[in-house]
């Protein structure tokens, strides 16, 4: 059943990735553990993890890197970068063939209904007059407003917006740190591996060979973090100067050639 779903939506899914739900992602890691040599099943996997469950998107993100030709356009997918070339774009995905779940609804069945209104009793125009007494309509009398009550309600809801935003605020700063660890580990890739060569003779020596951890290798961290320019500025984002100069030194030893431009960085920050 998993499998049929898989091959009835993967057309649908190699052409509009960002429409995989966080419950597809099973079958494909299925249909990816069924088929190892799918270099496109690996990538829609970490394409998938990466947008719905960002803290486990590490190992596939390696495992896709690992399979794939070109590291470059994997980091621009995931970053929601990919450009579709003019020719796909022309012929507007003529030939992929649609899953079930994503054909239209026929016209007929989203036609408004026909609603019946019950009939109405008629009104005469010759009734006798209402006497004076029910004429006038006496409106009840208001109390007056408590202008202490209203100002602690304004207040009140003032104080709830703020925690409203700087939540938000809290949430951004995490999805963006989350985010710049990701390209940090495709990063590194493609500075410290090589790329992938012609394929072996034996192909199960590939299958059996696993994917180094390079997050491990490249994360030279201080206090269990990244140690990157990106995360640098991040630290300043939120304040953590001391956290930020520490980065840029560690930088400074890591990339002696950038010595000076990451010494003009820490100047910046102390001269604050």
């Amino acid at each position: 059943m998993s499998n049929r779903y898989v091959k009835e939506s993967f057309s649908y899914w190699t052409s509009h990735p960002d429409d995989i739900t966080e419950a597809d992602i099973p079958y494909l890691q299925e249909a990816s553990d069924l088929y190892p040599y799918c270099q496109t099943l690996r990538v829609l996997v970490a394409k998938a993890t990466a947008l719905h469950q960002p803290d486990v998107a590490e190992v596939p993100i390696q495992k896709a890197a690992a399979y794939s030709i070109s590291r470059n356009t994997l980091r621009k997918l995931i970053q929601n970068e990919f450009q579709w070339s003019p020719n796909l774009k022309s012929k507007k995905f003529e030939n992929v063939l649609w899953p079930a779940d994503y054909q239209k609804k026929d016209v007929e069945s989203l036609a408004k209904p026909r609603w019946n209104l019950p009939e109405l009793p008629k009104i005469s125009l010759f009734d006798e007059p209402l006497e004076s007494s029910q004429q006038k309509t006496l409106m009840p009398e208001l109390p007056p407003i408590d202008d202490t009550t209203l100002r602690e309600n304004v207040l009140q809801n003032d104080l709830e917006q703020i925690e409203s935003s700087t939540a938000e605020e809290n949430v951004k700063l995490h999805r963006e740190l989350e985010r710049q660890i990701q390209m940090d580990i495709i990063d590194s890739f493609i500075e410290n591996e090589a790329r992938i060569g012609p394929i072996r003779a034996n192909l199960n020596d590939v299958v059996n060979v696993e994917p180094e951890d390079l997050a491990k290798k490249r994360n030279s961290t201080v206090r269990g973090e990244v140690v990157s320019e990106g995360m640098a500025r991040i630290m300043v984002r939120q304040g953590k100067i001391e956290r930020a100069i520490e980065i840029y030194e560690q930088l400074m030893l890591k990339k002696p050639e950038k010595k000076a431009y990451f010494a003009e960085k820490i100047k910046d920050l102390t001269t604050e």
